[in-house]
């Protein structure tokens, strides 16, 4: 039993940064298995070794003072201390729930109606304004029909003058200002990036005078493109939040979504690249 638990726990730490989320749309319409809290219900599953958890439950917290009638629940290997108020800590030692919901990826959110039926189940940080807009909508008793907001994980990809989507499998679109201290700092990660993964088609997207960024990204493999986009449609598009934001695409889906630089993000982005079919410098990864 412990080396089960081990191997459970060793699971979900191992799935890295949260970004890598999609919607779980097999879930849907299936029994929860607990009862332990009532009513239309969130429960986030989490560890302790996740940076993002923490702030998916920050994000909670603050619902939870929007929307008095929804119930939160952190489900863990171990129970939590210190959570907000109002949120309830379920300790889940043996690794039951995360095996029964075949939870892969932390942070994963669950939405449950007041009968226990999942509405809606996602890994990866859920944004503050898409998590109070699914939770309405559940307290409210109404359907939850989309599974992903505009610019989320699991939703389509909106079209971008410019971006040809049919080049290739897979995208990586990179939110972009020339004068974002971030931005600019990663310019040599994704350049890298664009190098190691030829057959990776990188839009470089920026309101910017185009000339300018075209000189940051001097030097650039084919594969990677500087395109000028009108900076409130592509905002509304894809719920911009701030830069630079990273997007994967796959089969026209967005896959990964990322907000803000981080060495560990590019990183995660970089390894997790392979799982969508794309070629690196040493051959063809398989899904």
């Amino acid at each position: 039993m412990k080396l089960a638990l081990a191997l459970i726990f060793l699971t979900i730490v191992q799935s890295g940064w949260a970004f890598e989320g999609v919607a779980r749309l097999e879930s849907l319409g299936k029994s929860f298995p607990s009862n332990s809290v009532k009513g239309p219900s969130l429960y986030v599953f989490t560890t302790d070794e996740c940076g993002n958890c923490v702030v998916q439950l920050t994000y909670l917290s603050k619902l939870k003072k929007r929307i008095p009638g929804l119930s939160i629940a952190n489900v863990s290997i171990k129970a939590k201390r210190g959570l907000a108020p109002g949120i309830t800590s379920l300790e889940d030692p043996k690794g039951a729930l995360f095996k029964a919901l075949s939870i892969r990826r932390i942070p994963t959110l669950i939405m449950v109606d007041a009968q226990r039926i999942i509405q809606a189940h996602f890994e990866g940080l859920i944004e503050e304004n898409e998590l109070a807009t699914l939770a309405t909508g559940l307290v409210n008793g109404k359907t939850i029909t989309q599974v992903a907001l505009p610019g989320s994980p699991g939703s389509m990809a909106a079209d971008i003058k410019g971006v040809n989507w049919s080049v290739t499998k897979t995208h990586l679109l990179v939110f972009h200002r020339a004068a974002c201290a971030g931005c600019v700092e990663e310019i040599p990660e994704i350049m890298s990036l664009a190098k190691t993964y030829p057959t990776l088609a990188i839009w470089i997207l920026t309101p910017d005078d185009l000339s300018l960024v075209k000189n940051q990204f001097a030097q650039a493999p084919k594969n990677l493109q500087v395109l000028k986009v009108e900076q409130f449609q592509i905002a509304r598009d894809y719920a911009l939040t701030g830069v630079p934001t990273h997007i994967v695409v796959s089969d026209r889906l967005i896959r990964i979504r990322n907000v803000g630089y981080a060495p560990e993000v590019l990183k995660g982005i970089i390894s997790g690249v392979p799982n969508l079919g794309v070629c690196d410098t040493t051959g063809c990864a398989r899904r």
